[in-house]
């Protein structure tokens, strides 16, 4: 070798170190996700050391090589770089750079069948050098050199192409460690995330935890999940009826909702079915055509094994994260335990308002502790009820149970009535029901609306429920009345089931009904009570005489001009008293069924007192 030629290679020999120190100081201070500097500067350094305008740094992945950074000396070209994929199946220019773990040169990358030639194509490339960077014999990454503004084959001689693989070697090392130093920094800063975001699931159980215990409802809990992930947020019920819903980005409170027909869709009605739900949380990709706007995060409520419902943050302002998906984790997990928590409450008051109603029908209990339990309980016993006894088809009986069968009529009956305060209870072969009278309605068309409602929901389960038929009683304000009234509708149930009656109320039997007790003389009393008591109470705290007006009249033949004439009083006073009657009680002046019923419970009263030790 010639000494002009020692000279030169010590000369490139050293440029080779310059080059090395700068990327090993680089390395060495590089931040976080830092790599692709390291490797830019790479790229420009052997661009420098060879005299050419432009090359590509690519990194092993598996058994390719995907492209991270490029350098070019007139523009940045990193992002067209990031969509490259070298070392597939047809690229042999990349294999054989990998087999020798040595520079290989193409003259013409257009036209060298080893090459991708498209891609050669498209990026203008006329000669190429590819340089291995080789680590513990192990090739991890290629640098692509090319000089487009070069006319001619850009030729590469032994001294560059001797240069470019020991720099390749020295670069290899900085990189495999600046590798490493990368994967360190982001295990470091995912665990520092992961730490952060700990910390604030941890706010999170807390803050929900001490929430329900302090008495919040759900819409409480749903606006403070909404908060922390500063998210819409929706609550739906198993069939996707919204609950409620919070969103801390609309003044509204608008949020975008998953509807029950998008629910029903073949692709989301399988992740949403509860036998497959095996995963706390799970990622709902838009639809527009199905009304899906944005990503959903749902979280399912499991109580018992069953799913309840579903807690759904929307990806509305930040992209749905880890932190999202957890905290909708951990909301649907509070939300579920509060669930529970009311459901076995309320099963439990149920149980002890059944085990009241019981009570109350059967009357042999002490009435101090009775009533105890009724204020308890939230019971007002001397408000009007009905108690309601169910006529069952004995051949379907077997086709549901006892406490199925009570719940589904009770609840559509109360759903018709608005209220919240039926009571059901079984005793042995009979279902039977404690109804209040709607309040805003006079007695008779309170009895009837109850009557309307108990016809519409036999007719409505008949196809569920074994109920054929109904009798209902007279208005109940006190215990008393409730055992009676269970003792009346036994005895009117052979009389439905003979004449095949649906819905029958007690105060349309009339004097009937006493037929049908078989004449007992206590029933006759308390026929009659019921029937005038409403009249001799208004009386009494009146001063009023509405029991003696309604006497003169049926002694007069339902006459007003007789009535008056006896009474001494004018006919419009009558009318006012007579409508009055039929205000306050089950008596319509104006039929001859009911001045019936009066006839015989004024007979049955004057009997009474005549001869009190005869009943």
């Amino acid at each position: 070798m010639r000494d002009q030629d020692v000279v030169s290679l010590g000369s490139r020999w050293n440029e080779v170190l310059d080059a090395f120190e700068e990327i090993s100081i680089e390395a060495a201070d590089q931040a976080e996700g830092g790599l692709d500097d390291v490797l830019r500067l790479v790229g420009r350094r052997l661009c420098g050391l060879l005299g050419v305008s432009r090359c590509s740094v690519y990194l092993r992945e598996g058994d390719v090589f995907r492209g991270r950074v490029g350098y070019h000396d007139r523009k940045n070209i990193d992002a067209p770089i990031r969509l490259l994929i070298a070392g597939t199946q047809k690229d042999h220019f990349t294999r054989e750079i990998v087999q020798s773990k040595a520079p290989v040169y193409v003259a013409d990358a257009r036209s060298d069948r080893r090459t991708i030639r498209s891609t050669m194509a498209a990026w203008n490339i006329g000669s190429m050098l590819g340089v291995p960077l080789v680590s513990a014999d192990t090739t991890i990454g290629i640098i692509y050199l090319d000089d487009p503004g070069h006319r001619g084959p850009r030729t590469f001689d032994p001294l560059e192409v001797a240069v470019a693989r020991a720099f390749s070697r020295l670069a290899a090392l900085t990189i495999r460690h600046a590798a490493v130093t990368a994967r360190s920094k982001r295990h470091a800063s995912k665990a520092e995330n992961q730490r952060a975001m700990l910390e604030r699931l941890d706010h999170l159980h807390s803050s929900l935890t001490a929430a329900v215990l302090s008495g919040v409802d759900s819409n409480e809990v749903v606006r403070r999940i909404s908060g922390l992930v500063d998210k819409p947020v929706a609550l739906y019920s198993a069939q996707f009826e919204l609950l409620t819903s919070c969103n801390p980005r609309d003044p509204d409170g608008r949020v975008p909702l998953i509807s029950f027909g998008a629910a029903k869709l073949p692709w989301i009605a399988r992740r949403l079915r509860s036998d497959t739900i095996d995963r706390p949380s799970m990622t709902l990709e838009p639809d527009p055509a199905a009304g899906l706007n944005c990503r959903h995060c749902l979280a399912p409520l499991r109580v018992d094994n069953e799913v309840i419902g579903f807690l759904a943050v929307a990806e509305i302002g930040q992209a749905l994260g880890p932190l999202d998906q957890r905290v909708a984790e951990h909301g649907a997990t509070v939300l579920a335990l509060q669930r529970m928590v009311e459901y076995r409450a309320m099963a439990s008051q149920s149980l002890a308002r059944e085990d009241l109603l019981s009570d109350l029908l059967d009357g042999g209990r002490d009435d101090m502790e009775v009533s105890r339990r009724a204020a308890l309980l939230n019971v007002d016993l001397e408000s009007p009820h009905v108690v309601v006894r169910l006529v069952l088809d004995a051949a379907r009986s077997g086709e549901i149970d006892s406490e199925s069968r009570r719940s589904l009529f009770t609840e559509m009956i109360s759903g018709m009535l608005s209220t919240s305060k039926t009571i059901s209870t079984t005793l042995p072969g009979v279902d039977l029901l404690y109804v209040p009278l709607p309040k805003s309605e006079t007695t008779e068309a309170g009895l009837n609306r109850v009557k309307q409602v108990v016809t519409r929901a036999i007719d409505r389960l008949r196809t569920r429920i074994p109920v054929v038929g109904a009798a209902i009683s007279s208005p109940c304000t006190g215990r008393a009345d409730i055992a009676n009234a269970h003792q009346v509708l036994r005895s009117m149930v052979p009389f439905i089931e003979l004449f095949d009656l649906k819905v029958v109320l007690a105060d349309d039997l009339g004097v009937f009904r006493l037929v049908l007790s078989g004449g007992d003389g206590h029933g006759a009393v308390q026929f009659a009570h019921r029937l005038l008591r409403p009249l001799i109470d208004h009386d009494a705290d009146n001063d009023a005489s509405l029991v003696d007006t309604l006497r003169a009249f049926v002694d007069n033949s339902a006459q007003t001009r007789s009535t008056s004439q006896a009474l001494g009083v004018h006919e419009n006073t009558v009318r006012y008293r007579l409508t009055k009657i039929a205000e306050i009680s089950t008596i319509d002046p104006a039929r001859l069924e009911s001045l019936l019923d009066v006839t015989f419970a004024l007979r049955i009263i004057d009997l009474r007192e005549r001869l009190p030790n005869s009943l």
